[in-house]
């Protein structure tokens, strides 16, 4: 099935979708739809821990589906944008839920059924398989946030772990940061 995007940090809405399906399940269990309707766009920072080495993350968000995230750990550094309008949800069962943008890696995320918050995330690197674990929860505003995170893969050694120390809710954005050529 294909749909217009609507993430918040990691999460997709669609208003077309039954009732009681995973995305309606992790909306209401992020803060409900009062909360999200009031959500325009969201700024968070976070360290990165991958061995002896620290490095930090940015991610933005849009309501309207736009997303980018920078990443520099020592000298590896990565930007990945999303437009926000081409790509795909698919459910999966009654708690998984696949997310593709056009072009760029599918991701499942597998909800906890008894939270109906993300519990893990998984996506293929080349032939490696990354897992993303989220590990705690905080609130921010009255909506629920990943707080830390395990990202391994399949090589148990090459872990790191994420924890995020700044969310601003509704900050100005400017559409060029949505764009792989901005800076």
């Amino acid at each position: 099935m294909r749909k217009r995007l609507f993430l918040i940090p990691f999460l997709f809405a669609s208003a077309a979708l039954a009732v009681d399906n995973p995305l309606e399940r992790w909306a209401k269990a992020v803060g409900g739809s009062d909360k999200m309707a009031a959500l325009k766009s969201i700024y968070r920072e976070a360290t990165i821990q991958y061995g002896a080495y620290e490095g930090t993350l940015k991610v933005w968000h849009t309501a309207d589906g736009k997303y980018r995230k920078e990443e520099q750990v020592a000298s590896y550094s990565l930007v990945e944008t999303f437009d926000g309008a081409n790509g795909f949800v698919r459910l999966e069962g009654d708690n998984t839920i696949v997310l593709k943008p056009e072009g760029g890696v599918e991701w499942r995320v597998m909800l906890d059924p008894q939270t109906s918050l993300p519990k893990t995330m998984v996506h293929k690197e080349g032939e490696q398989t990354i897992t993303v674990t989220f590990d705690s929860y905080e609130t921010v505003n009255g909506i629920n946030f990943e707080k830390e995170l395990h990202r391994s893969a399949s090589d148990p050694s090459r872990g790191a772990v994420i924890r995020f120390t700044k969310t601003i809710i509704n900050p100005a954005t400017d559409a060029s940061l949505f764009s792989i050529a901005a800076k």
